[in-house]
């Protein structure tokens, strides 16, 4: 069977993956983007049907998510 639902390491991992992205992002196109579209984007990969609903709790994903973005300034 396929891992459908929370899966919190596979999503850890995915995190860390996607730190990169946003650094990367950050330095190609600046802050605007990554703190709009992107932060959308990345969202919607851990809460929607794309990885299997790996991770529901959207809350939890924009803190850490801001965080990121915070860390960048």
């Amino acid at each position: 069977p396929l891992p459908i639902g929370l899966a919190y390491f596979r999503m850890r991992f995915e995190r860390a993956a996607y730190e990169e992205t946003i650094r990367v992002n950050f330095d190609l196109y600046g802050m605007g983007y990554v703190k709009g579209e992107l932060r959308e984007h990345v969202i919607a990969q851990f809460t929607g049907p794309n990885y299997g609903w790996m991770w529901p709790f959207r809350r939890s994903l924009e803190r850490w998510y801001d965080a990121q973005v915070e860390s960048l300034a």
